[in-house]
């Protein structure tokens, strides 16, 4: 399985002892280009990027998503860990946030807990598709009111079934 990873801080054979497959870009028009090139389960966004910062990146990948109906997990990867920083990335769109450092089980437990809320998210949709007729079926994308639950603050580890992704 695909994800991005847009930091250069955390090592990518960490990741990959993990069992993940790993792409890195080097800012944020690098991993949209990425996305756009090969399908990815997940990124791991460093907000502070030259060029194009992973706030704007959120943002602009999010407006693609209204258009086809996807939803790519995202974690903001930031060394700013100021009153405020944790909303303004999940305000751009992204689903979580770490402080930079991030120990390894951290990080494993953050990238575990983004796609069981995918997963639920998305057979909740399915659901509510299989029981409305066509005319009544809901239309909203994974951004608007039905969007996959973003991050609490004090939100346990859940344990997913899947572990492998690749992370860019």
């Amino acid at each position: 399985r695909n994800c991005d990873w847009s930091s250069d801080v955390c090592s990518s054979d960490l990741l990959e002892k993990q069992g993940h497959s790993v792409s890195v870009a080097g800012n944020g028009a690098e991993a949209i280009a990425q996305l756009q090139a090969q399908p990815h389960d997940l990124v791991l966004m460093d907000v502070q990027m030259p060029d194009m910062d992973g706030l704007e990146a959120t943002r602009r990948i999010r407006a693609a998503e209204r258009l086809t109906g996807e939803h790519i997990p995202i974690i903001a990867m930031t060394a700013q860990a100021l009153q405020g920083d944790r909303e303004k990335c999940l305000e751009s769109g992204m689903d979580d946030y770490l402080t930079k450092p991030v120990r390894a089980r951290e990080l494993q437990d953050r990238i575990t807990q983004v796609l069981a809320r995918l997963a639920a998210w998305r057979e909740q949709t399915a659901a509510e598709m299989d029981e409305s007729p066509p005319s009544e079926r809901p239309t909203a994308t994974p951004r608007s009111e039905s969007a996959p639950p973003t991050a609490d603050a004090g939100e346990p580890a859940v344990e997913a079934p899947r572990k492998e992704s690749e992370i860019g």
